[in-house]
């Protein structure tokens, strides 16, 4: 019995104090545009960081404070200024810019906490620590964060592809000589007729579409055989546009 109460007594001793802070000193004390700020929670220190309760201080500058319990998230609004942290983590969004944290927020006595720097930071609040006096004074300069960086221009627009539409000769039409190629693309482009027949070139000529991108034209060409199939290559080509091309298979009469 003795041995169990000695027992007892030393982890009632052990738990008391851990229960004391290490440095033994007074509460941090928070002011707030030269006013006092009272918390169910109060700040407390992590080693050499401050951590100040967020809502009420966020709160007596004016700003609403919304908790999400899915994510764990804290959301506040003051003015244009956003402010979203998720507990655990890290990194911050002021108006959507990423903001490091000393140390992750963290939940104490039911209450959410952030390093002291976090308040300037997202803010725009002078914010000073006395460790002496253990005392933090918060002063608004209504200034807030500074706005993010306006998205970098648009570049040159991306090359627009040509296009090429044959309306005459179609596909397995019998042809004669001279044929008629009739067709449309972009305005003013070059334009390439080519006649082939088993590999080799028997008609050839360039010309350039109007102001509405249309050709029409007619391409001679050397008949070898009759009845027989030719491919006819129309290449459309202009700069900065690229090359749009187009084979047919006709039958010469």
């Amino acid at each position: 019995m003795q041995r169990v109460s000695s027992l007892a007594l030393l982890l009632i001793v052990t738990l008391a104090l851990v229960a004391v802070p290490a440095s033994g000193q007074a509460t941090v004390r928070v002011y707030v545009n030269g006013e006092q700020v009272m918390f169910d929670q109060p700040p407390v220190v992590v080693g050499a960081r401050v951590l100040v309760p967020l809502r009420g201080i966020f709160e007596k500058m004016g700003a609403s404070v919304v908790w999400v319990p899915e994510s764990r998230t804290v959301r506040a609004q003051s003015g244009t200024t956003s402010v979203e942290l998720q507990i655990g983590s890290t990194t911050a969004r002021v108006n959507g810019a990423a903001v490091t944290l000393d140390v992750p927020a963290q939940i104490v006595g039911g209450r959410t906490l952030v390093p002291l720097r976090f308040i300037s930071e997202s803010l725009g609040a002078s914010v000073n620590y006395d460790a002496a006096s253990r005392t933090v004074t918060i002063t608004s300069t209504g200034a807030g964060p500074p706005p993010p960086p306006p998205p970098p221009p648009p570049g040159p627009p991306a090359p627009v592809k040509i296009t090429l539409t044959v309306i005459r000769p179609v596909p397995g039409e019998p042809v004669a000589n001279p044929m008629r190629v009739r067709g449309t693309t972009a305005a003013n482009a070059r334009v390439t007729i080519d006649m082939m027949f088993q590999g080799e070139r028997v008609g050839h000529k360039v010309v350039d579409a109007n102001a509405r991108g249309e050709f029409d034209t007619n391409v001679r060409y050397e008949v070898r055989l009759r009845n027989e199939t030719y491919r006819v290559v129309i290449k459309a080509s202009r700069e900065g546009m690229g090359t749009a091309e187009q084979t047919i298979r006709v039958i010469v009469r």
